[in-house]
Order: structure tokens, then C-alpha cells, then sequence
């Protein structure tokens, strides 16, 4: 099994029974959300590819797939780093 899927894509590997990505592309991200940064009282809509750059793709893609399961309009996740991400269902 790959380890890796091609670049843009989260990748889902199962090793013992413990499922870790979706298989989730940048355009569905783009299409299903609006994300939002709040850095130090500032805020920036980004889209997923600067999002993925700036917290890597792991935490990325924690942070959609509770978004997906949140079931709301909103979620609001908060990073230790004092980093708010709002993310909207559009």
C-alpha cells in the first residue's frame, strides 16, 4: 500500500485497525468550505492549498475532517500557537 498519494490529496492509511486521512481534494475543499484565519487580532481568508502549506497536511487535515463531522455551519478550531481557524460550510 502507498504511502503517499499525490500532491493535493490527503491521504487515508489504515495501519492496525487506525484510520488517519480522508481522501479529500484541494477543489472539494475549496468548493464545500470558506476557512479564515485569525492571527494576532487579524484576519484572512485563505483557501486550502495555503492552508495545507501553512499547517502542514496532518493537522489539515484533522482540523477538515472535524470540520465535516462538526455538522454545523461554523467550526472554530484553536491552536496552541494562539492561531484561531474558522471554517465555514459554504
Amino acid at each position: 500500500m502507498p504511502d503517499l498519494v499525490p500532491v493535493g490529496f490527503f491521504a487515508r492509511k489504515i495501519i492496525n485497525n487506525k484510520r488517519r486521512y480522508d481522501m479529500i481534494n484541494i477543489t472539494e475543499i475549496n468548493r464545500n468550505f470558506i476557512i479564515r484565519f485569525i492571527i494576532n487580532n487579524k484576519s484572512r481568508l485563505i483557501g486550502a492549498g495555503t492552508f495545507i502549506n501553512f499547517l502542514g497536511e496532518e493537522l489539515a487535515g484533522k482540523l477538515i475532517e472535524r470540520a465535516y463531522n462538526h455538522g454545523k455551519d461554523k467550526c472554530r478550531c484553536k491552536l496552541r500557537r494562539g492561531i484561531i481557524i474558522d471554517l465555514y460550510v459554504h
